[in-house]
């Protein structure tokens, strides 16, 4: 059985280069473990120094859910885990540009202050 959730993923270009984005791959880990995965073939165009955000489908399992809701029982105050990863596809990239990104949430904190981000 399969869930699906609808997600926006912003993408920033920190370069001085514009990017014709075909598509992109990409995996969710939560409290290290596998969540979810998705694929876009939406395309876009990056502006240098720019962002965009897009929408996309990500697909993961009932059992990946039933998981996650185990394990955020078991977190009491520590912080939640997350790393995105994947493959932005451009015309000229023939395996894709890999990126990734990782953070913790600290569900007991305030919201302002409750993400940390590490690269």
């Amino acid at each position: 059985m399969e869930q699906q959730y609808r997600v926006r993923l912003r993408i920033m270009n920190r370069s001085k280069n514009t990017f014709n984005i075909d598509g992109m791959s990409f995996d969710i880990e939560l409290n290290d473990r596998d969540f979810a995965s998705g694929v876009s073939n939406e395309a876009f165009k990056l502006d240098p120094l720019s962002e965009i955000v897009v929408n996309v489908t990500i697909t993961g399992t009932i059992f990946g859910l039933i998981r996650q809701m185990n394990s955020l029982q078991k977190l009491n105050s520590k912080p939640f885990k997350y790393e995105l990863s994947g493959r932005i596809y451009t015309r000229s990239s023939l395996f894709g540009i890999p990126f990734k990104e990782k953070g913790e949430i600290n569900l007991n904190a305030s919201y302002s202050s409750s993400v940390s981000k590490n690269k």
